[in-house]
């Protein structure tokens, strides 16, 4: 439907917007695994740190994400 569709590209652009706002180190391991499909351990060696704590910088940036959507929609509900 036509309401969902609209609610899922609100969804996108907060998401980007949150991706975009993100410190440097931060944005660059979402791209290198989301969107380049670099496995965790690949990118510890790319950026000198262990794969779990590359899996703990992934788990803490989902956290930080999931907020600033969740705040970036509400706000636009806000608006309306």
């Amino acid at each position: 439907s036509v309401s969902s569709v609209d609610a899922q590209d609100r969804q996108l652009k907060a998401l980007e917007a949150c991706i975009g706002g993100l410190p440097t180190k931060n944005a660059e391991l979402v791209t290198e695994f989301y969107f380049n499909n670099r496995k965790a351990g690949d990118i510890a060696r790319k950026v000198g740190r262990t794969e779990g704590a590359v899996w703990v910088a992934l788990l803490r940036i989902r956290q930080a994400l999931r907020r600033c959507v969740e705040m970036r929609l509400a706000a636009v509900g806000a608006e309306r």
